[in-house]
């Protein structure tokens, strides 16, 4: 996985973490949890919204990759992805390909993405608005 993190996802989780009261943590503080306890048992559970939606945009990102796929698998036709695959799929027709069936094809690669969104879209809709929220 070459790029599973970037700026974007780096973003979403720092402003979810802002947005988190300090005063949770110094509870548990006082409470004699340590540190590590703190954020396993406290703040992660706490930040299943954010790491839903984050899960979502990065798989939805590593799903559609084009470019960097077609640079490391140049000339590898049987372990092209998705998206190298309806290429190949398209120029292996020319311009008047079959069009009923490429779309057909592009329509059957978003049917994951579709699941994967559909199964957490709860976290997705409530992580993306929680994200931008300062304190």
């Amino acid at each position: 996985v070459w790029s599973a993190v970037g700026a974007g996802a780096v973003f979403i989780m720092k402003q979810f973490f802002e947005s988190i009261p300090r005063e949770i943590e110094e509870a548990a503080l006082i409470d004699g949890a340590s540190p590590i306890t703190t954020f396993f048992r406290i703040i992660l559970p706490m930040a299943t919204p954010a790491l839903g939606a984050l899960t979502i945009l990065t798989f939805q990102g590593m799903w559609n990759e084009f470019f960097k796929a077609a640079v490391v698998l140049s000339g590898q036709q049987g372990n092209y992805t998705l998206p190298l695959g309806l290429s190949f799929f398209r120029s292996a027709y020319g311009v008047a390909g079959d069009w009923g069936l490429m779309l057909a094809s592009a329509f059957l690669s978003m049917i994951p993405i579709i699941i994967l969104f559909v199964v957490f879209q709860r976290y997705f809709v409530e992580g993306v608005s929680t994200s931008a929220l300062k304190g």
